[in-house]
């Protein structure tokens, strides 16, 4: 992040097991939640949601029933 008061960049420390690199996902933030689902790998079409606890700086993913990306896509 970027700290305004001594102008530099500083590096997060973030727990948890990160998702995976990926591209074309969707993306929302929710009061200190920063939340991500589907996506693409440049090999395969991904499915998964994950969120991001910002206050805690903690990965997670949640189980997910269905095909969310197919209502996303019809």
């Amino acid at each position: 992040y970027l700290d305004l008061e001594q102008k530099e960049w500083k590096r997060l420390y973030i727990r948890g097991v990160k998702p995976p690199p990926r591209s074309q996902h969707c993306a929302i933030s929710v009061k200190d939640k920063l939340y991500i689902h589907g996506g693409w790998d440049c090999k395969y079409s991904l499915n998964d949601f994950w969120m991001l606890d910002t206050k805690n700086l903690i990965w997670n993913q949640i189980e997910s029933k269905g095909n969310v990306s197919y209502l996303l896509v019809n």
